[in-house]
């Protein structure tokens, strides 16, 4: 994948900001463990995460959502004037 990355970023005379890309591997239904892996730009390393936002969407590695419902309810709360989940009478 990083190779064909390369390749595509080569074609186009784009860069790699390696302080602005992640790297997150998906897992499928079953989860599991995983083996430690390490990926590397050049000479640095590319950080790996669990989730990231995108556009607005909170993206997690497990294929869940409940990141996502979290932060949704968080802000619709900020904007109703509630706090803490406690709603104002």
């Amino acid at each position: 994948m990083i190779e064909e990355l390369k390749g595509y970023l080569r074609k186009k005379g784009l860069k790699l900001n390696l302080g602005k890309s992640k790297v997150m591997e998906s897992f499928g239904k079953g989860g599991g463990t995983r083996k430690e892996r390490k990926y590397w730009w050049g000479e640095g390393e590319v950080e790996e995460v669990r989730q990231y936002g995108y556009l607005g969407y909170r993206i997690q590695r497990n294929g869940k959502q409940e990141e996502q419902v979290r932060e949704r309810e968080r802000k619709a709360a900020g904007a109703m004037g509630w706090g803490l989940g406690k709603r104002g009478v």
